[in-house]
């Protein structure tokens, strides 16, 4: 079951749900930048903490732009969690988002897979 993650007056830029004890946030808009970074942290947010501990999967499938302040999201997100003892795990990044992660060296700080059935395997396997 897939539910907004903020109330249904604002418009929402991703949906959630929990798969056995994972929260696969699913991220509904191409770009990620001024224009919606603070509903994506504020709804991101949110989920991790609403949901903790459970690993959060992020699924950026549609996302083919991040902007430096979405990244420096999804680094405290990151630092957050683990405060938190909870995973953060990535999947479904485009050329572009993977290249931006490999440049800037956050591709060593985030697992990441191919799609939601892989993380949700690995995390069976390392949880």
């Amino acid at each position: 079951m897939l539910n907004k993650i903020v109330s249904d007056d604002t418009p929402s830029i991703m949906t959630a749900e929990i798969n056995h004890n994972t929260i696969v946030v699913r991220v509904h808009t191409m770009q990620i930048d001024e224009g919606n970074r603070l509903l994506f942290e504020e709804e991101l947010f949110c989920s991790a903490r609403t949901n903790s501990p459970l690993s959060l999967v992020l699924d950026l499938e549609q996302v083919t732009f991040l902007s430096s302040s979405s990244l420096s999201s999804l680094v405290r997100l990151r630092l957050e969690c683990i405060e938190r003892s909870q995973k953060v795990i990535l999947v479904g990044l485009s050329h572009n988002v993977k290249e931006v992660f490999r440049i800037t060296k956050l591709n060593k700080s985030f697992e990441s897979f191919v799609d939601v059935a892989s993380a949700m395997q690995w995390l069976e396997a390392n949880v």
